[in-house]
């Protein structure tokens, strides 16, 4: 808990809490901590879910990490259920048990997937000429308008304004393929990430009255303030207005709703004349054909940012859901054979992780795999 394992220590950790003959002294052990540490004599689930986050996000910790939720259970178990994914050999997969991840690889029939590498980003200018950022290096990559865009380290791009207002204003727009992730700081000054399958318009310069990107797939935005300009995010049919603030926008075409979550200052959300302002913490969900607008006072921020933070994190998702991202990361196709069990996945996965990995853990729940090239086939 205070990560002051060493490396070995870890390790051996590790491999005892993997041997089932272990549960039930662990989760004794655990249990008896738990009251030491809050002077409560009763087991309280939240208190743990905090640490169990902390622990799986620590970088001297690497497994990913997933448990099942039941629909019939109303028990919030993400820490509860931790305890049994670490002491149950065929929830836990890590870097350091090469035997397992051949096992993963014999189950499912697969050579196995790695995470992709690069940004798989590429920059459309005005005049339509396109950039691979992967493919060129830094510096100056174009003068569109007013503005120098420079490619920096980390394939990340900025526009920097020059002196003279442009008689036209240019459009640009960066997009990023399956298995890509970028960012860009705008002519303003505001810097916007994009997750794998997005894409944002921009112009090159902002002038008038207001600010205004369209934006499609995921981004996470940190907004620079300017009261005379407010900011605009188009997404689908909705205008997301700021002055300044740091929130995520997941639009995904393939998701049934579009969720803007707010981490700071405050942002308004508007389709058909229906409106949300939103506070630090909450989130807007909108569904996507009917336009009810729904808003969640305590949004899960860290689950909003997980992509960001080179995570998965699922709360209570259905399998479809998952494979809905794993399917945008890995750069492989979804498709679905019989009736798939509803459970809900609660949990944390490291994106960095190889494919079996991922797959694996949901293959404990009776849901199992096949890989043909680019394909994913889930079967109950």
């Amino acid at each position: 808990m205070a990560g002051t394992l060493s490396e070995s220590e870890r390790l051996r950790l590790w491999m005892e809490l993997d041997k089932p003959e272990n549960a039930a002294n662990a989760r004794a052990t655990i249990q008896e901590l738990s009251r030491e540490a809050t002077g409560n004599k009763n087991y309280n689930p939240e208190e743990w879910e905090q640490m169990i986050r902390s622990i799986l996000r620590s970088d001297k910790v690497k497994a990913p990490v997933l448990s099942i939720r039941h629909n019939r259970s109303r028990i919030r178990w993400i820490a509860a259920a931790a305890v049994s994914i670490l002491l149950a050999g065929t929830w836990l997969l890590t870097p350091h048990h090469p035997e397992k991840t051949d096992l993963v690889k014999k189950a499912l029939a697969v050579t196995d997937i790695a995470p992709p590498s690069g940004t798989r980003a590429t920059l459309t200018l005005g005049n339509g000429r396109q950039i691979i950022l992967d493919s060129v290096k830094n510096g100056t990559l174009a003068i569109q308008g007013n503005a120098n865009i420079l490619k920096l380290d980390s394939n990340q791009l900025s526009y920097e304004s020059l002196t003279a207002r442009p008689a036209e204003i240019e459009y640009n727009t960066l997009s990023t393929a399956k298995g890509g992730q970028t960012m860009v700081t705008l002519a303003d000054g505001s810097k916007v990430w994009l997750n794998s399958l997005s894409s944002l318009k921009f112009p090159t310069a902002f002038y008038g009255n207001d600010r205004r990107v369209e934006l499609t797939g995921e981004g996470y935005f940190e907004v620079a303030k300017n009261e005379k300009m407010p900011f605009h995010v188009l997404v689908n049919q909705e205008d997301v207005q700021v002055l300044g603030t740091h929130f995520n926008v997941n639009a995904y075409a393939d998701e049934s709703s579009t969720k803007t979550t707010l981490l700071e200052g405050s942002v308004k959300v508007t389709r058909d004349r229906k409106e949300a302002l939103l506070k630090p913490g909450q989130q807007a969900v909108i569904n996507n054909e009917t336009g009810v607008v729904r808003l969640i006072n305590e949004a899960d921020l860290e689950e909003a940012l997980a992509w960001k933070n080179g995570l998965f994190e699922f709360s209570s998702i259905d399998i479809k859901s998952i494979m809905r991202q794993v399917g945008r990361w890995y750069d492989v196709e979804i498709s679905y054979d019989g009736d798939i069990p509803a459970d809900r996945f609660t949990g944390i996965v490291n994106r960095s992780s190889n494919l079996s990995q991922v797959l694996m853990i949901m293959e404990q729940a009776n849901v199992h795999f096949t890989i043909k090239k680019n394909k994913i086939i889930v079967r109950p």
